[in-house]
């Protein structure tokens, strides 16, 4: 038994709730896509930028810190000419 509602049909007014609902659907899942991309993007923008972070600390370090363990130890007289 179809019952006449002033947008149509039962029958018909159900298949457009039915219509709207999936398209909310699609629309929540996209948004919660685009979200989930830009929290993605926003934590890789962030790694990247500690590994530079890294990297520049590593170079200071490296600076500030002799070239070889040889550059530490001074030589003397003693060790040229012996005891």
């Amino acid at each position: 038994v179809q019952i006449q509602t002033p947008r149509g049909t039962e029958t018909e007014e159900m298949k457009v709730k039915a219509t709207e609902r999936m398209q909310a659907r699609v629309a929540a899942k996209k948004e919660a896509r685009n979200k989930a991309t830009e929290k993605f993007w926003e934590i890789q923008t962030a790694k990247a930028a500690e590994r530079e972070r890294k990297k520049l600390n590593g170079r200071k370090r490296a600076q500030k810190l002799p070239a070889s363990p040889q550059a530490k130890t001074r030589t003397t007289c003693i060790d040229h000419y012996g005891k």
